[in-house]
């Protein structure tokens, strides 16, 4: 029996996705934390310098491999643009120009319909039925737990297109690293991203908002918990998932976060859970575990 590494394990494929859903989710709780004491292009500037600060000590300190040549910088540098600076832009613009949080959350949910839609008909990765069904239930668990918070009223249609460049941001960002430059040193490739999003964003905080800053240790810590334990330990979960896995089996993973979320609002803000919301939360849970365990048990039989 060939011997496998941690990586290409059983255990990797089962239970990282899970442990990258759940750090992913609290970003929309310590967000929210956040946004009540900065605007919200300041408050990512503030995060995107912490990290380019802490990601350039840990390559200094740990000797880290640096690409090769400047085709691999650019493609790391691009998906960092979509992945990092693209996706977070455009959710924060679109509640800053007043769209509805759960009109939001519906847009950019709809992020492994759209990658899993490219992915079969232009990249030509198949997907069994098992996955499209997967997909399906995850879309109508989605729809069933936001349902409560649409309130289809006037938006702004700047609100709106910010909304869609968050959802072409993740969707694009996943699809180019898996295709484009999948494997990278997540150390300094995370510093190229993390610049590249960090020069983009920070303009935009002067042309759409300010630097008033109420410094307060919610702020401190939220900001803490988005640069170390979101940006620094989600991501690189994300990418070692886009690494090893189909991109539209790492889009599915999306589905879990808006009903874990919910729960964790609950906890933190009390905001109410109802019972066709726990119908939704079932629904794409069934989804995400139709699509990860036709995924698992293709990799248990390729190894």
């Amino acid at each position: 029996m060939k011997k496998q590494n941690f990586l290409s394990s059983d255990y990797f494929s089962f239970f990282i996705p899970w442990l990258f859903v759940l750090l992913w989710s609290t970003g929309f709780i310590f967000s929210k934390l956040g946004l009540n004491y900065a605007p919200p292009f300041a408050f990512l500037s503030l995060r995107y310098l912490a990290l380019i600060f802490i990601m350039l000590i840990i390559c200094i300190c740990t000797k880290s491999t640096w690409p090769k040549s400047n085709k691999e910088i650019f493609h790391i540098a691009l998906s960092g643009f979509f992945l990092h600076g693209l996706y977070l832009i455009g959710v924060m613009g679109a509640i800053h120009f007043g769209l509805a949080t759960g009109i939001t959350a519906l847009i950019v949910g709809f992020q492994p319909l759209l990658t899993a839609f490219i992915s079969n008909f232009f990249l030509k990765e198949s997907l069994n039925k098992w996955q499209w069904l997967g997909i399906i239930f995850g879309l109508i668990g989605i729809l069933i737990v936001l349902y409560p918070k649409l309130g289809f009223h006037s938006h702004d249609l700047n609100a709106v297109g910010f909304a869609i460049i968050g959802l072409l941001g993740i969707t694009f960002g996943t699809l180019y690293q898996k295709y484009f430059c999948p494997k990278f040193d997540l150390r300094t490739g995370g510093l190229i991203q993390y610049l590249t999003a960090g020069l983009f964003t920070f303009p935009l905080s002067f042309l759409f908002g300010n630097w008033q800053i109420k410094w307060d240790w919610l702020l401190i810590f939220s900001l803490a918990w988005l640069v170390i334990i979101l940006s620094v330990g989600a991501i690189s979960l994300l990418s070692l998932l886009i690494r090893h896995n189909k991109a539209s089996s790492v889009a599915s993973l999306f589905y879990l976060v808006p009903p874990l979320t919910s729960i964790e609002a609950y906890i933190v803000f009390k905001e109410k859970i109802y019972f066709y919301t726990l119908v939704g939360m079932g629904l794409t849970i069934i989804g995400v575990i139709l699509v990860i365990h036709s995924t698992y048990k293709t990799i248990t039989k390729d190894n």
